[in-house]
This record gives structure tokens, C-alpha cells and sequence, in this order.
């Protein structure tokens, strides 16, 4: 579904009113905020944001994951806040994985801002890199390896190349919200193949004739 907020006038704008919008499990949900800007946001994902930006400041509130869409404009950089974390734009494309204790920011198009904890220095993140931060680690992490799943949840698309299978299985797990496993000792099987947007059933039997396993 989608869910746009028109920007209106308001007698008192010193008031500033939320809105508060929580995905379900299973759930997908696409938001228009007050700018123009659009969030895609994935299942378990909360997110806060006032009806109307304050001048010179937009800024939301994320727990969860969700791909953002940002409309720029220089005079008001837009800022998602999570528990661990800051991204800080003025107009780009990117994506906030946030979890209990770490976050993940993968950057399409654009550049941002990453800052988390309170000792590491800000990271300036540009299109087509990634980084991460856990609460163990206390430290910004930039990833050099690509996950192309990374987004499969918005672009309905399951790309894998070479993939050992643990991962194949974690990516699986993590689009279909289930809890596959392996009935077969294949340590070394690896996967190369591209799903779009099939059901669970028509991939698991695919992955099982191509390398002779047997998810469930």
C-alpha cells in the first residue's frame, strides 16, 4: 500500500503533530512524507515523522528497515535517526537497516552522512558503497563486499552468483520470512540463479534440483 501526507496550513507552528506508521511481519508499505520524499519500508519496521517539516530541518525516526527516496533541497538536509545511528542527506537514494545493538546504510545514488556511537568519526558514504556499525564493535565499518540481495524485499528479486548456500539459505530466510534448513550434508554447493518474485515453493524446488538437496 501507499500512504501520502498533503502539507497544509496550520493556525499554531510552533505545534509540531506526528504521525507513526508500524509494519506488520509480512508487511510492505510504501510512505509519502510532507516533502515529497517517498520510504519504502519492509516488514517489522516503525516509522516517526511530523506531519509538517519545520523549516530548515527534516527529520524522521526509523526502527527497522526501509529504502528512502530523499526530494532535495539544499536549505533543509534531511536526517533519519535510529537507535544506533544518524544518516544525514540533502537529496539521495539509500537504505537503513536497523537492528537491536547494530545498523547497515547502503547508498544508491547520492552521498550521506553516517554517524554512530559516540566515538567514531562521521562517514561520508557516496553511490554504491556500504557500511555498518554494532554496538559490539563500537566502531563504522565500511563493507567491501556486495550483497546484491540487499534490496530484494523492495525489488521483488533474488540474485545469487556463486553463493555458497548458508548464504543462499540466510537470504531466503530473510525474504520470505521462514526458517529453511538443509536435510542434506552439502557443505560445498553453491548456487548461481536469479528468482523474480516467485513463490517460496517454486524456488526451494529449483535450488533442490539444480544441486541435489533438500531444503524445507
Amino acid at each position: 500500500g501507499e500512504l501520502k501526507y498533503e502539507t497544509g496550513s496550520t493556525e499554531d507552528s510552533t505545534i509540531i503533530a506526528y504521525n507513526t506508521l508500524i509494519v506488520p511481519k509480512g508487511g510492505e508499505y510504501m510512505v509519502r512524507l510532507p516533502d515529497g520524499s517517498q520510504v519504502w519500508l519492509n516488514s517489522e519496521t516503525t516509522i516517526r515523522f511530523p506531519v509538517r517539516f519545520a523549516a530548515g530541518k527534516r527529520e524522521v525516526q526509523l526502527c527497522g528497515e526501509a529504502f528512502f527516496k530523499v526530494c532535495r533541497d539544499t536549505t533543509a538536509p534531511f536526517q533519519v535517526s535510529t537507535e544506533n545511528g544518524e544518516i544525514t542527506v540533502l537529496g539521495t537514494s539509500f537504505q537503513v537497516n536497523e537492528q537491536p545493538g547494530s545498523m547497515e546504510v547502503n547508498v544508491v545514488t547520492g552521498k550521506v552522512r553516517f554517524t554512530a556511537g559516540k566515538e567514531p568519526a562521521p562517514v561520508v558514504l557516496t553511490a554504491g558503497m556500504s557500511a555498518s556499525y554494532s554496538n559490539e564493535k563500537k566502531e563504522i565499518e565500511i563493507l567491501t563486499e556486495e550483497n546484491p540481495n540487499n534490496l530484494s524485499w523492495k525489488t521483488k528479486q533474488l540474485r545469487f552468483n556463486d553463493t555458497p548456500l548458508d548464504k543462499v539459505i540466510e537470504d531466503l530466510n530473510d525474504y520470505y520470512h521462514v526458517e529453511i534448513t538443509n536435510k542434506v550434508d552439502s557443505p560445498d554447493s553453491r548456487l548461481t540463479a536469479t528468482f523474480n518474485d516467485l513463490p517460496l515453493d517454486e524456488v526451494l524446488m529449483v535450488i533442490n534440483q539444480t544441486l541435489d538437496i533438500r531444503l524445507v
